[in-house]
């Protein structure tokens, strides 16, 4: 085998193993660049979650609120019928 063959083959291995080299180094770049956009989605979706629970708390809290209020008032409305009714008696 002659060097200039040997040389030859070498360079074409070389090229190959740097385009494969680049490649990769670009799958790379691209994988990380959707994990990126995969991580602000998922970000985003959370906020957007954090606030919907926060309202549905705040919601949930002016119901019971509203409810208790509610039952104060049945409850005073009970107790005077209550009274007028053992003063008749």
């Amino acid at each position: 085998m002659d060097y200039s063959s040997k040389n030859k083959s070498l360079e074409r291995e070389k090229i190959n193993l740097s385009e494969r080299l680049d490649l990769l180094s670009r799958d790379g770049v691209s994988e990380k660049g959707n994990l990126s956009k995969q991580l602000e989605k998922l970000q985003d979706s959370h906020q957007r979650l954090t606030e919907e629970n926060e309202f549905v708390k705040d919601e949930r809290d002016k119901k019971l609120r509203e409810f208790h209020q509610r039952i104060e008032k049945d409850r005073d409305t009970y107790s005077t019928k209550k009274r007028e009714t053992d003063l008749k008696v």
